[in-house]
């Protein structure tokens, strides 16, 4: 009976000291660096600054302090917030500086679109750790990742409402350019509907190509990548070679004469008594109408006359006049829009038959 007491105490102190040991380990040995401990032995490691002290994801952060291993492999840095946790890389050690890094894997996610970017520390060197609540504020790295287009399969033109997009933009004194020029900012948008929403996936800066931007372009086929940058209010800026078609597209929609009506059988038809000031007015509308169009004028009397489409800027309409001394009663009239604006070569954009009555 006394020989299986004493196994029984010593079994009971056997297992006390066990618990010794490994509450000790949980404080925060480089064995147990993301684990609690209710011995913080802050006066072994202490921080006194980081530099910079409000950094981009993507920058390297200097911790200063003391307690810290020269041999950073002894050394370590775990974060948390509300969406998870890791470590930093440790990028150099010295026992009173840590430079550390964001391993990019972690910053899609614990810096998502519900952070505030503000990261809880613990630093662990020579058995000993201090944990620091709220220590760091991290600002999304910015990035430009593209330029959206209205049409699918073409890229950004003159005259197209766009957009750049990409990460880590600002609410304020956010700027953008396009090929050197700074374009106005209509809208700032962020995929996240929070205070933080520099954290979200994909932040979206819209503006206006003006039609005028590249010059007076008529080669639809012209594609050229052009710098592209986004600038924060901090003075940070990303860069991206992005695409944009040099000439915008142009269409034409509607042709019709001053004074034409539908006689019998549904024929536009205009009478040439009625035509202004001893000329027929053709008003052309439809989209970026361009100079270098080839306006046909045919006849079943046998007129065959060309003229170019009196417009600069690609305007959105403008009107064609033809004198009437040569247009004859009792005859069709057909004006035909030519281009050759592209790889398909001389296209028609449209035409206009017109009967001319007394």
């Amino acid at each position: 009976m006394k020989s299986i007491l004493s196994w029984l105490i010593f079994l009971l102190c056997l297992f006390a000291a066990c618990q010794k040991n490994t509450a000790v380990n949980g404080n925060g040995g480089n064995n147990n660096n993301g684990g609690g401990g209710s011995n913080n032995k802050s006066d072994t490691i202490s921080v006194t600054s980081y530099s910079p002290a409000n950094p981009y994801t993507s920058d390297v952060v200097t911790i200063t302090g003391t307690g810290f291993n020269p041999d950073k492999t002894k050394d370590s840095v775990w974060f948390r917030d509300d969406d998870g946790s890791g470590y930093f890389k440790i990028v150099s050690a010295t026992s009173t500086q840590l430079q550390i890094l964001l391993p990019p894997d972690s910053i899609s996610q614990i810096l998502t679109v519900n952070s505030d970017g503000v990261l809880d520390l613990k630093i662990s060197a020579n058995g000993k750790f201090k944990a620091i609540p709220k220590a760091i504020k991290f600002k999304m790295t910015l990035s430009l990742q593209g330029v959206w287009s209205p049409r699918l399969g073409d890229p950004t033109r003159p005259g197209d409402s766009t957009y750049l997009f990409g990460r880590g933009f600002t609410w304020n004194s956010t700027s953008i350019s396009i090929n050197g020029q700074t374009m106005p900012i209509l809208k700032l948008d962020s995929g996240g509907a929070n205070p933080y929403g520099e954290y979200s996936n994909r932040w979206f800066a819209y503006t206006y190509l003006p039609k005028s931007f590249f010059g007076e372009v008529n080669n639809e086929d012209s594609v050229k990548y052009l710098p592209c940058s986004v600038t924060n209010g901090d003075g940070k800026t990303a860069v991206a070679m992005l695409p944009f078609g040099i000439s915008p597209l142009m269409a034409i929609t509607d042709m019709h004469y001053d004074n034409e009506y539908l006689a019998g059988g549904g024929v536009r038809t205009i009478s040439l008594s009625a035509a202004s000031g001893a000329v027929l007015r053709l008003h052309v509308i439809g989209k970026n109408l361009k100079n270098n169009v080839d306006v046909a004028f045919t006849g079943t009397d046998g007129t065959n006359a060309h003229s170019g489409l009196p417009v600069s800027g690609f305007p959105d309409s403008t009107i064609v006049e033809f004198g009437t001394s040569n247009i004859k009663p009792g005859y069709t009239y057909i004006v035909t829009f030519w281009a050759n604006n592209s790889s398909k070569g001389n296209v028609s954009y449209g035409s206009h038959t017109i009967f001319v009555a007394n």
